[in-house]
């Protein structure tokens, strides 16, 4: 019989693997697996440390003079030391060595720190934000919502859907001013046991990004085209929106998602979705082709450092420059994919202005034809509470269709 492993253990192991692969839902999941953890208290233990061990890596690493953790024995400083930070300025928690608690109680009153990001990342953000910068960047160490939106293919009244949930133990709050959308506000550990998660009812997406798909205007019976699409979570939100009539092209260059993409849409009901590597011929193929263009672009995902939080640590300014150069490229390329009255939307999960307003500035400066219509910043740290993102939409101009 496989001995069980306390809590510590499982953290300890599950670091190491974050460390090792840098990605901290696929360490967290595959400890799950492989230990077949089923106690909700644990896991959210679990998840609660490693995220913020990685959120507040440079104060703890910092005061505990760990930044080579591989003993469990620096794991349990290091937990120690989290538990400790969490609860300044009055802990209750005990540090075995004053010079640390003495480290992180310093710590603790400086704006770096509290942001808790490499310098080029706060110096950035001070830099486009001014006084607004600290507040920001102090929002995306909080705890995200736990979102999800109706898929109304498959599921006929949100009644339905918060009756059914409520009767296995999950309660679910309307988001204001976005219909369908919902934030679980208790039962978030039993959401995906629940016989509305089994039947396809609801879809897991942020509040943030269930707003693209609304603010792109789409009909029953257009031809949209998703040229980043990823996983598809907005090209299926597009599709239950037009009622599941007309074509929406996904396509992406990573042919794994893809195939999730189809599996999902076929969960959904959807059989509007048909999916392609976006290849030049492809493009080709598509040219003057959709009425509505979704350019979900490649970023730094600074809007979403609040549930990644290794994206502090995986993005670097000479990784930023490489992606603005992407994203230069790909509203230059994928524009023609769109009819003489088409509408372009350009989306970023990101705060940083240049990869936001100047890039489309820089679009319509090289595009004199085309015009803005709209453009929306969801800031983090604001009442709707979202993830940061960007939201643009882009027509020709009407003299030069």
């Amino acid at each position: 019989m496989k001995e069980e492993k306390d809590t510590l253990t499982l953290i300890h192991e599950t670091f190491q693997s974050f460390l090792a692969s840098g990605h901290a839902d696929q360490a967290i999941h595959h400890t799950f697996r492989s230990n077949r953890l089923t106690d909700d208290r644990e896991r959210g233990e679990i998840v609660h440390t490693i995220k913020g061990l990685i959120r507040w890596w440079r104060p703890l690493s910092e005061a505990t003079r760990i930044e080579n953790p591989q003993s469990k024995y620096d794991t349990r400083i290091l937990v120690n030391a989290l538990q400790y930070w969490e609860q300044l300025p009055n802990p209750k928690v005990k540090i075995k060595h004053e010079q640390t608690a003495d480290r992180l109680r310093r710590y603790h009153a400086l704006p770096k720190m509290q942001a808790g990001m490499p310098d080029w990342m706060y110096d950035k953000g001070n830099e486009q934000y001014g006084e607004r910068w600290q507040t920001i960047a102090e929002s995306l160490n909080e705890d995200a919502p736990h979102d999800i939106r109706i898929n109304t293919l498959l599921c006929k009244s949100e009644n339905d859907l918060l009756a059914s949930l409520e009767s296995e133990g999950v309660q679910a709050s309307p988001i204001e001013d976005l219909p369908g959308g919902y934030e679980i506000v208790h039962g978030y550990e039993r959401l995906f046991r629940t016989s509305a998660s089994r039947a396809g009812w609801f879809e897991m997406q942020d509040r943030s990004s269930q707003l693209v798909a609304h603010l792109l205007q789409v009909k029953s019976g257009m031809k949209i085209i998703d040229a980043c699409a990823g996983n598809g979570g907005k090209s299926l939100h597009l599709a239950s929106l037009m009622r599941n009539k007309g074509k929406i092209v996904a396509l992406d260059n990573d042919e794994k998602k893809l195939l999730n993409l189809k599996k999902r849409a076929a969960k959904n009901n959807v059989d509007i979705v048909e999916v392609y590597p976006a290849n030049t011929g492809n493009m080709e193929q598509l040219k003057g082709y959709a009425d509505r263009l979704l350019l979900d672009v490649p970023c730094s995902g600074s809007g979403v450092i609040r549930r990644n939080p290794e994206l502090k640590w995986n993005t670097s300014p000479s990784e930023l420059e490489k992606l603005k150069s992407i994203q230069r490229n790909i509203m230059d390329r994928y524009a023609a994919m769109l009819n003489e009255k088409g509408i372009m939307m350009y989306v970023t999960c990101s705060i940083f202005k240049d990869e936001n307003e100047e890039q489309v500035a820089h679009f319509l400066k090289t595009h004199p034809d085309w015009e803005l219509l709209s453009e929306k910043m969801i800031d983090p740290s604001d009442k709707f509470s979202g993830d940061g993102f960007y939201i643009a939409t882009l027509q020709k101009r009407k003299s030069a269709n």
